[in-house]
């Protein structure tokens, strides 16, 4: 009988102990979760802090997608201009190659001219003729 209330004072103790830890428990529960209530009350206006970040940062990113692809466009247009620049040029260069050769030419024609007409005054000067030099085509014109 001693042997049973020594087991039976033992299992007391035991369900005792059980207890209290169980009690430490509940009471580490209930702070935990008072600590807990407190964090996800200081936590909302980070939350708000955060979403409001995310939806700054959305946007930023979409502004940039957007001057990214002005860019591009603005980037082709160039080069069709520019490739439309160079043909147009090379097709310009003969032309304008002609019209360099037609006015030096047209100025050796004047330069001749001039010279044909000082020739006839010194020989009508030296043979005594007063006959006045023929005109320039560009006065016969008008």
């Amino acid at each position: 009988l001693r042997e049973a209330n020594a087991d039976v004072e033992k299992a007391k103790a035991e369900v005792d102990r059980r207890l209290s830890q169980e009690k430490e428990a509940g009471a580490t529960l209930k702070n935990v979760e008072a600590e807990l209530q407190f964090k996800l009350k200081e936590s909302v206006p980070l939350r708000h802090a955060e979403d409001a970040q995310r939806e700054v940062h959305r946007g930023a990113v979409q502004s940039m997608d957007r001057v990214d692809e002005t860019i591009r466009t603005l980037e082709h247009q160039h080069e069709a201009y520019a490739n439309q620049q160079l043909g147009s040029a090379s097709d310009e260069q003969p032309l304008l190659d002609t019209e360099v050769r037609l006015r030096e030419q047209r100025n050796n024609i004047n330069v001749r001219d001039q010279t044909h007409r000082d020739e006839t005054v010194r020989f009508n000067a030296i043979h005594e003729r007063p006959v006045s030099p023929p005109r320039s085509p560009q006065r016969q014109r008008a």
